[in-house]
């Protein structure tokens, strides 16, 4: 219950988010998916901040965005480089590679 509040008020404090998941859906589908998996509320206010890095590559799609995201970052994940390093450097190098 707290992983949806959690998700509920970054869905509520992101712009281009903010009317997605009235019923909560897919809110629900994400954390039955990924949860345990990657940091899904991290992983959203990273979009946000892409979104406002790159105006002229907004998304018209932004479930679809979303679930791509969430894939990419499943498998930097699943490859070890997840968030337990403390200076970022394993997601970075992640990235790049």
């Amino acid at each position: 219950m707290e992983d949806i509040r959690k998700l509920y008020e970054a869905f509520n404090c992101i712009l281009y988010f903010r009317n997605l998941d009235k019923k909560g859906e897919f809110a629900q589908k994400l954390i039955n998916i990924y949860s345990g998996k990657i940091d899904i509320v991290r992983e959203l206010y990273k979009m946000e901040l892409w979104l406002d890095s790159n105006p002229n590559k907004r998304k018209k799609n932004y479930k679809s965005f979303i679930t791509r995201w969430f894939n990419s970052s499943e498998k930097v994940f699943k490859k070890g480089r997840g968030y337990n390093d403390s200076d970022g450097y394993s997601r970075r190098k992640s990235i790049i590679e």
